[in-house]
């Protein structure tokens, strides 16, 4: 496993490591929607800084988690989900998971931002405030 889930009393945190697979994304994404914690959370990050991606996970690759979120979003209708990274590759493709999200009208928040202390920030803010993240949709 190259993912770790760190839940705290507010959200998780998820920390992916090494050259990650679109199952390890799927997998982790299912660990969350086992655990009747996740219902009650306001935030969900998902930790890039320390994970490669090579070509394998292409965009494509990402319609598939952005799909089981938005039927998560059905019951779960407030979250916000944060994407780390700085990884040029790995950035793309989570903006092309929001773009797929938006697509599929997930009632979710989301951001992209270049640290974990900035995506916490935005995580746990009861209204977003532009001047802390990078980039939401």
């Amino acid at each position: 496993m190259s993912y770790d889930i760190v839940w705290n009393n507010d959200g998780t945190i998820m920390n992916f490591y090494g050259n990650i697979s679109i199952n390890e994304i799927d997998e982790s994404n299912d660990m969350l929607y086992k655990d009747q914690r996740y219902e009650t959370h306001k935030y969900s990050i998902a930790n890039f800084l320390n994970a490669t991606s090579d070509n394998t996970i292409n965009e494509d690759s990402v319609m598939f988690p952005a799909a089981m979120d938005r039927g998560a979003a059905e019951y779960i209708k407030k979250m916000k989900i944060a994407l780390v990274t700085t990884n040029k590759h790995v950035l793309r493709l989570c903006q092309h998971y929001i773009d797929i999200s938006k697509i599929l009208k997930s009632t979710w928040e989301f951001g992209i931002f270049s640290s974990v202390e900035e995506a916490l920030i935005w995580g746990r803010a009861t209204i977003p405030s532009k001047s802390s993240h990078k980039n939401t949709v």
